[in-house]
């Protein structure tokens, strides 16, 4: 008997147990599935072979479960598609027995939704691009055939010319729409450079109407249709030896036209040469010459104070009046040549202006560079030496006397810290 009373009274605590353990469950079931989470973590191996276990123990029981819940799955989906056709045409109705509220309502949502309508517009063009432009084209040219759209197209470009100008400009104020018109007017340029590369003629400036482009292209296409037959293959050869012969003498021409330019530049380069030293002694004579001199000596000077070699006087003032000279011999020797250019015989004759020879004309422009060179290299020279001596006038006031500083002082700019040196 007591046997029996302690296993009644184990079982009622278990039950009471159970009891509690179910309702905390239900107090609490986010704890429940933290805590059932953690524990097949922690024993996911033991979970995945019990899994096996068991799936293979009772396979069919398990396939019928599986079946089973496809099968809920199948009739939920078929319930959920009609409720959705319901829906839709419960929606028909209604829009077609109420068109004035749809319209209010969707130009509400369109105007509340601005930004989702013209994403949908580009995402749609996007995704039907070539369709939409295939459309278009087809479209056009069936109201390029009918001569009633094709007025009421010009009658409104002609009524329409502010408006059109007003959307040209404002598709240019974009910077895509800059970047695309930058990018047309490039490519026709590059277009018409091609075109020049390959001695065709220009581009019309005429803008031809879309019913001409539309006759060209069956002109064209007629023409690259036709068969090649013998005579066509003569004809073709002939204009084949006629465009030939017009490269050839264009070809020439420019030969010519070189060698007529080669010949001035020679001519120009020989009248400098020879005319330069003349020039320098002209200027030598005249009192500038002296006032040159005089600004050499006082330039050797300064070089000698600073414990510099002197100049040699002759050769500076030289080098100086050359420099002076060559801007007046170079317009000189350009004049002469037009002169001979423009002449009524039309060309450059021997008897006139003699061709040198290459070798010679080469030497003369090699000796006349290297003078230019020398000059604009003593120039440059001087310059640098005069800034330091006036950054260190203050040192060596007391070694140069009071006259030579006044001298210094009112003496004119040097050519050399004028002109750097002309370049032919």
């Amino acid at each position: 008997m007591a046997d029996e009373g302690e296993a009644a009274a184990n079982a009622a605590r278990r039950a009471r147990n159970r009891e509690t353990q179910r309702r905390w469950e239900l107090e609490n079931p986010d704890r429940v599935r933290a805590s059932h989470r953690r524990w097949r973590e922690a024993n996911a191996e033991h979970v995945r072979a019990y899994a096996n276990e068991y799936n293979a123990s009772n396979r069919a029981r398990v396939n019928e479960r599986e079946r089973l819940a496809a099968q809920r799955r199948r009739d939920a989906a078929k319930k959920a598609a009609e409720r959705r056709e319901k829906d839709r045409q419960r929606a028909r109705e209604w829009a077609a027995a109420n068109p004035e509220r749809l319209k209010e309502r969707r130009d509400r949502w369109q105007a509340a939704n601005r930004d989702k309508v013209l994403k949908a517009g580009r995402d749609y063009y996007q995704r039907n691009k070539e369709e939409i432009l295939s459309k278009q084209r087809e479209r056009a040219a069936r109201d390029r055939k009918d001569p009633l759209k094709a007025r009421a197209q010009r009658d409104y470009v002609a009524q329409n010319k502010d408006r059109i100008l007003a959307q040209q400009r404002a598709r240019r104020s974009t910077p895509e729409g800059r970047l695309a018109v930058n990018r047309d007017n490039r490519e026709r340029k590059r277009r018409e450079r091609r075109r020049q590369e390959l001695g065709l003629p220009p581009r019309p400036r005429h803008r031809w109407t879309k019913n001409e482009r539309a006759e060209h292209v069956e002109q064209s296409s007629a023409f690259f249709a036709r068969p090649v037959t013998a005579c066509r293959m003569r004809e073709l050869w002939r204009e084949a030896q006629d465009i030939a012969a017009a490269v050839a003498a264009r070809d020439r021409r420019e030969e010519e036209q070189f060698e007529t330019r080669w010949r001035l530049i020679e001519i120009e380069v020989d009248m400098i040469t020879r005319a330069l030293p003349h020039h320098a002694d002209r200027i030598l004579q005249l009192p500038h010459g002296k006032r040159l001199r005089e600004e050499v000596t006082l330039d050797s000077v300064a070089r000698q104070t600073r414990g510099g070699a002197p100049f040699d006087i002759d050769a500076e003032t030289r080098h100086r009046a050359m420099e002076l000279a060559i801007p007046a011999v170079r317009r000189e020797a350009r004049l002469r040549v037009r002169q001979a250019r423009d002449s009524p015989g039309g060309h450059i004759s021997s008897h006139r202006l003699k061709r040198a020879q290459n070798s010679e004309i080469t030497a003369r422009i090699e000796g006349v560079s290297a003078t230019l060179r020398g000059a604009s290299n003593a120039a440059e020279q001087f310059a640098q030496e005069a800034n330091a001596v006036r950054s260190s006038s203050t040192d060596h006031a007391p070694q140069t006397s009071e006259a030579h500083q006044i001298e210094q002082k009112e003496a004119p700019p040097s050519a050399s810290t004028r002109r750097r040196g002309p370049h032919l």
